[in-house]
């Protein structure tokens, strides 16, 4: 995401783990909502915590 420079890593597991816990929650859900993860950078470190 384009603001985890601004994150300490404790804020960046958190959102990493909230925003997981959404996407199950959605998944299962009878009407699910559309999530786009934008901006995430393959080097960065949301895409090895998830």
């Amino acid at each position: 995401m384009s603001y985890e420079q601004h994150m300490s890593r404790r804020e960046l597991e958190n959102t990493v783990s909230q925003l997981l816990e959404y996407e199950g929650w959605s998944r299962r859900s009878p009407e699910p909502f559309h999530l786009h993860f934008c901006n995430l950078q393959p080097e960065g470190g949301t895409t090895g915590s998830c």
